[in-house]
């Protein structure tokens, strides 16, 4: 894997939590194998493309992301 680039935005105005400052640390990679992406994603990170980010805000911790496993998964009626 190669990172070509690496940068964060904000602080802004969280879209999650009201009166909450967000911060999100993106890096562009390429190259990517299975085991850097499986790496990357223990470590928060989210894909949409070549781009990777994950929330990096210093006040608060509350987004947490989840990965299910779809072959395991059996929605309750809840959610149906």
């Amino acid at each position: 894997m190669r990172i070509l680039h690496e940068f964060s935005d904000g602080p802004r105005e969280c879209s999650y939590l009201c009166e909450q400052q967000a911060l999100l640390q993106y890096q562009l990679a390429i190259d990517l194998n299975r085991k850097d992406y499986e790496a990357l994603m223990g470590q928060g990170f989210r894909k949409f493309g070549q781009l990777l980010f994950r929330p990096r805000c210093t006040a608060c911790s509350a987004c947490q992301p989840l990965r299910i496993l779809v072959n395991s998964f059996t929605p309750d009626r809840s959610m149906r």
